[in-house]
């Protein structure tokens, strides 16, 4: 059955639901000043009123003043939250929220460190493969979605990767400074991930890795791959050292 209600109130949002996305929220609130077509696309919510599907279309609904249908789930599922969202694909951090919510350890750690950042997918990806997760980002969700053996992870794991990520866009960012021109192309992930392979090489100190960029920063460039900028920074750790690395 489909109610009519000018009671907005009476709705509240899932806390693993998605965050609001202003894109998304602004296209709904464009096409609704237009024409309110709510009644062709309800609301759906659980018996407590909850939102399982439409929470952008009950934002812009309430910042327009406008009444929505909807229907109720008597019967719900924990995972229909992002099952039934099919107007726009669920991204990694939305399905790492939505875990990080249900009680999944490893999902908390990960989502309560990347929620203090603007570019929370870009955090995401750099943490997982920091932390050596198989895959990265996109197996730690494939896991959690199958159900399959629990991530272990431990605080010091985690403040470990939060360390190394944070020394490694520290050196590019002391390359970026010192080059003659900002190179946007170190911002990128293929520069992060290849250096972070520096890093991670027994033996490695990273006063003397910023010893020789200093050395020859002019050997630093713009490279196609991720093997491509690993092979430079070597190129570049390895000049005249009586301990290179492989």
């Amino acid at each position: 059955m489909i109610y009519k209600t000018d009671d907005l109130s009476k709705f509240t949002f899932k806390p693993e639901n998605r965050d609001i996305e202003p894109d998304n929220l602004n296209k709904i609130r464009a096409s609704l000043r237009i024409r309110n077509l709510l009644e062709l696309k309800p609301l759906l919510v659980n018996e407590k009123m909850q939102v399982i599907d439409g929470q952008h279309r009950l934002v812009a609904a309430r910042e327009l003043g406008l009444p929505v249908w909807y229907t109720i789930q008597k019967e719900e599922n924990p995972e229909d939250i992002f099952l039934l969202q099919t107007q726009k694909t669920w991204s990694r951090v939305d399905y790492l929220k939505y875990y990080a919510h249900k009680g999944i350890e490893a999902a908390k750690l990960i989502y309560d460190d990347i929620k203090k950042y603007p570019n929370q997918a870009k955090r995401y990806s750099r943490l997982t493969h920091v932390l050596g997760m198989a895959g990265g980002a996109t197996e730690l969700i494939s896991r959690l979605r199958s159900k399959k053996t629990p991530l272990p992870l431990s605080t010091k794991e985690m403040d470990t990767a939060r360390a190394l990520v944070a020394q490694t866009e520290g050196i590019i960012e002391g390359i970026q400074c010192a080059m003659v021109s900002r190179q946007a192309f170190l911002k990128g992930d293929g520069p992060f991930f290849a250096m972070v392979r520096i890093l991670k090489k027994e033996g490695v100190t990273e006063e003397l890795l910023v010893k020789k960029i200093q050395q020859r920063i002019d050997a630093i460039h713009q490279c196609s791959t991720r093997e491509a900028y690993y092979d430079m920074f070597k190129s570049i750790y390895n000049y005249r050292n009586q301990n290179p690395i492989e």
